[in-house]
């Protein structure tokens, strides 16, 4: 069994960030919809809608605006890849 190592960052203990929803918001990027970012992940759209949710609510500027395409913010998806590196394959 490989162990993996896998970090978050809690900003207050309502507020976290970690792979999971660094991933959510680089894939909204890449599809430009919450949808297909959350087919593309293999989650439903609920739990992507809830962490796009938590996530708005958590920063003082949102995360991704909703409207016909979602627009995820580069400020946060930098922020987020400086605190939490992907590992080299």
């Amino acid at each position: 069994m490989k162990q993996t190592v896998r970090f978050r960052v809690d900003f207050t203990p309502s507020c976290s960030l970690g792979p999971g929803k660094v991933e959510l918001l680089e894939t909204i990027e890449q599809t430009g919809s919450l949808r297909q970012a959350a087919q593309t992940l293999g989650m439903s759209y609920r739990r992507a809608w809830l962490l796009l949710d938590a996530l708005n609510r958590s920063f003082t500027e949102p995360a991704a605006i909703a409207s016909r395409v979602i627009s995820a913010s580069p400020r946060v998806i930098s922020a987020a890849t400086v605190l939490l590196p992907r590992p080299s394959p």
